[in-house]
């Protein structure tokens, strides 16, 4: 016993420069060999690593260790605290339950992490572990497997050389499968209690890599290389990733039996570079709506703030055969709030008629609120309906859409991009409107300053000068309101409305409803065009499914050769 004591005595005085001094010339402690071994590494006068190894060997400058177990000492922890703890370098597996991770940090509250690997050689002079077998990491947030290591015990970082396996936990309710969120269709939240489990829960999330490095000093973990991450909530891809980790240091003091949650590390960014996939996870009724999933070439993702930021080459959120693009998108996954900015497009099916053509809606800008269910599109918003043979140009346009009335309505309703609703319930459009639009075979054109469509009431109201082109029908007034499914126009607030002779038929304006000389009439027709009318008043109601035109106030009707003044008027 007293050699073995002596023995470590000898190994921890040569190893001295690798705790507190440059290198030196070891002399005769160059080739000391010992079992069992324990070595504290110190900075500044600090316990920043503490070694355990089943066998160590002083080869000159460098120590050769076997089955070395390294701890990361949180700051402030004295040396007599962990050399008087368990000296087991028993670790458990990768796949351990929770439970078990946390029993065995709750006895390790002195450690941030350990590094265990099959052998190592210690560079003293640089502060420097190497080895080239298999290496496992385990920490309160994270666990690795991997094959060859080095650590700078100077810079404070570990990087693991290959076929690198990892378990990731994050306490508070946000892991890196969390911006999957921001691709899942709008659901009713589930209240306030569900979201404090939440915030209490541990997301275990599980990556694959080529290589990764541990940055202690900056709290970053970079995983470079053929990045898979494997998340409840779905799939994320990437050739590198950058996880950013917050500690709470009122947390790090003090850590209790629920070690894993209370460790105070928690996600703060998740930076995904090069070929971004991220695919969100569907039960059997999202199936049915086709995948889910993100592309971009960088992919940001905020913890404390919940957002998303997705850049490069055309970032595209994908849902089925919809999908919205732009040149930079920011989604807020928890608020259900996404942000498209630059050349956005959203090309969108009908979702009872998926085999229609697609309506093409393209804008400046646009956002999509989720809880409001509201698509706004600002600047140059351009929304083409082939479906609904439909164009309507703005400066700005607000779609409402429709509420999911009931469970059993959505349960049979196979959504879209637009949140599951086949029309919207409401669009407001602002500043130098234009719509066009073929009905009945009969080709619309409006432009107006104000456009309000009413999805329910079947109705579309122009304000602020609107002008309406039906045919060869040319109508102008202070105000519009157009009922689409009876095809029938109101006018009011001073109407001049020109009747082209297709409408007002042949002859003069009393023979289309009450000459009964029919085929003077069509001889009429037959022979030359019938010339147009001009009627003004102040109100009119062109009732053309009714075949029925009415005008009421100041009536004044002008053309083929009549000066006619009055009241009211009916055609």
């Amino acid at each position: 016993m007293k050699m073995r004591i002596i023995f470590f005595c000898l190994l921890a005085a040569a190893a001295w420069p690798l705790a507190a001094a440059p290198a030196r010339d070891l002399g005769a402690f160059s080739n000391v060999r010992t079992g069992a071994a324990r070595m504290p590494f110190y900075k500044n006068n600090q316990l920043e690593f503490y070694l355990r190894s089943q066998s160590m060997a002083m080869r000159g400058k460098h120590l050769e260790a076997m089955w070395p177990l390294i701890d990361v000492i949180r700051k402030g922890v004295p040396v007599e605290q962990v050399s008087g703890s368990d000296n087991s370098t028993d670790i458990y597996s990768l796949n351990a339950p929770v439970s078990e991770v946390t029993a065995f940090w709750a006895k390790r509250a002195y450690s941030e992490g350990v590094v265990l690997s099959e052998n190592a050689v210690f560079d003293q002079a640089h502060r420097v572990a190497s080895g080239k077998e298999k290496v496992f990491l385990r920490s309160p947030m994270l666990d690795l497997n991997g094959v060859g290591f080095s650590a700078d015990f100077n810079a404070r970082t570990v990087t693991v050389n290959s076929d690198v396996e990892i378990i990731l936990r994050s306490s508070g309710g946000r892991s890196l499968g969390s911006p999957l969120n921001a691709i899942k269709s709008s659901k009713k939240s589930a209240g306030k209690k569900v979201a404090a489990a939440a915030d209490k829960a541990v997301s275990v999330t599980r990556a694959f890599c080529n290589d990764l490095t541990l940055d202690m000093n900056r709290n970053l973990i970079i995983l470079n290389g053929n990045v898979r991450i494997f998340d409840p909530a779905g799939t994320i891809t990437a050739q590198r990733l950058e996880i950013e980790i917050l500690r709470d240091k009122g947390k790090n003091k003090k850590r209790g039996m629920d070690a894993v949650s209370s460790s105070g590390q928690k996600l703060k960014l998740a930076r995904f570079i090069g070929k971004v996939h991220a695919e969100r996870k569907l039960d059997a009724q999202e199936a049915l709506q086709g995948e889910q999933y993100a592309d971009a070439d960088l992919m940001i993702y905020t913890a404390a703030a919940d957002t998303l930021e997705l850049t490069g080459s055309r970032p595209r959120l994908v849902r089925g055969k919809d999908y919205a693009e732009a040149e930079r998108i920011v989604a807020m996954p928890e608020k259900k709030i996404i942000r498209f900015f630059e050349k956005c497009r959203f090309l969108v099916h009908r979702a009872k008629t998926p085999q229609a053509p697609p309506d093409l809606i393209t804008a400046d800008y646009a956002d999509w609120n989720h809880p409001e269910n509201l698509i706004r599109l600002i600047g140059n918003a351009h929304l083409q309906s082939p479906a609904e043979q439909a164009d309507v140009q703005a400066a700005r346009l607000e779609i409402y859409l429709a509420k999911e009335e009931n469970k059993k309505s959505r349960k049979n309703t196979k959504g879209d991009l637009l949140g599951g609703s086949s029309r919207p319930e409401k669009i407001i459009a602002n500043g130098n409107v234009r719509l066009k639009r073929i009905n009945q075979n009969v080709h619309e054109k409006a432009s107006a300053g104000r456009m309000v469509y009413l999805g329910k009431e079947g109705k579309i109201t122009l304000d602020d000068k609107p002008i309406l082109q039906r045919g060869d029908d040319m109508i102008r007034g202070g105000g519009m309101v157009y009922y689409v499914d009876n095809e029938r126009l109101t006018v009011d607030r001073g109407s001049h409305i020109t009747i082209s002779g297709a409408t007002a038929g042949s002859g003069d304006m009393f023979a289309v409803s009450g000459n009964k000389d029919k085929k003077a009439a069509g001889k009429k027709k037959d022979s030359a065009p019938a010339a147009p009318i001009t009627v003004d008043s102040k109100f009119a109601d062109l009732n053309y499914g009714g075949n029925l035109i009415a005008f009421a106030g100041s009536v004044a009707v002008r053309g083929r050769g009549m000066l006619l003044d009055s009241d009211t008027l009916d055609i």
